[in-house]
């Protein structure tokens, strides 16, 4: 895991990863209160938790995806990756390390997100507070999965058309898949047609991933099964992301 180590240190050293860290703690602490929250007080805790998943969400989409698509291209425009593999380090290898550097520095932001909403959001009522707890575990599970599928695509594609396209190519594909097919649903649901459908259902659905929405309402955690089907929906993604990026992936200048 010599790879992982060396991106890794590389993460550490830049110091990006904590000023994220260091934000994705102090708008949650500070948002509230920019609410009208002195008429209800209860908007309170929902804001804060609101605040905390979506700065994880901008981070990860913008730092996390760019920074996974600067691994993957000095790998193959820098002669990193060529080296490597004289080394013996195959090209499957690379790629899962290089993405599980970066992933590995997602997790203490994700820790941070999941731990404010349940340390200082948290229903003071015991049954909410329960739904509360289980909706912030599955909400950290899909968000994983989506990361993770993403980061795999920016590195891949990185490594074959430069930092650049890598990261906006995945970075649009996120946009499209988390805002813009929400976008697209209000004409399916107004106007049907080949098209529009085959369109429907050929987009990446990671909207279905941001339980945004359920816990500034305190709607409570997913059922078993509606979850179940998600993280089903979304390991297909993730399959799908896994065998393009590998595809796409290069140790050696293209």
């Amino acid at each position: 895991m010599h790879l992982t180590r060396l991106f890794s240190a590389t993460i550490l050293h830049r110091k990006v990863w904590f000023i994220w860290l260091l934000l994705g703690v102090l708008v949650p602490a500070a948002f509230p209160y920019l609410t009208p929250w002195e008429e209800d007080r209860t908007i309170v805790e929902p804001a804060r938790a609101q605040a905390a998943w979506q700065m994880l969400w901008l981070a990860a989409m913008t730092w996390g995806l760019f920074q996974g698509a600067g691994f993957g291209e000095a790998l193959s425009r820098q002669g990193l990756g060529e080296y490597l593999a004289s080394q013996g380090t195959g090209k499957s290898s690379q790629l899962g390390q290089t993405w599980l550097a970066c992933l590995l520095w997602k997790l203490p932001m994700l820790a941070a997100a999941v731990g404010i909403c349940l340390f200082w959001a948290s229903p003071a009522d015991p049954v909410e507070s329960k739904a509360w707890f289980w909706l912030n575990l599955q909400y950290a599970a899909l968000f994983l999965m989506v990361f993770a599928a993403l980061l795999l695509l920016a590195i891949g594609l990185a490594s074959r058309i430069g930092q650049a396209g890598g990261f906006f190519l995945a970075f649009g594909l996120a946009a499209y898949g988390l805002v813009g097919v929400k976008f697209l649903a209000t004409f399916f649901d107004s106007e049907k047609g080949v098209l529009l459908e085959t369109v429907w259902t050929f987009s990446p659905h990671y909207h279905l991933a941001d339980l945004t929405e359920r816990l500034i309402f305190k709607s409570g955690n997913l059922p078993a099964g509606d979850f179940g089907n998600i993280s089903l929906y979304l390991a297909a993604l993730l399959a799908v992301h896994l065998a393009v990026s590998w595809f796409c992936f290069t140790p050696r200048r293209p």
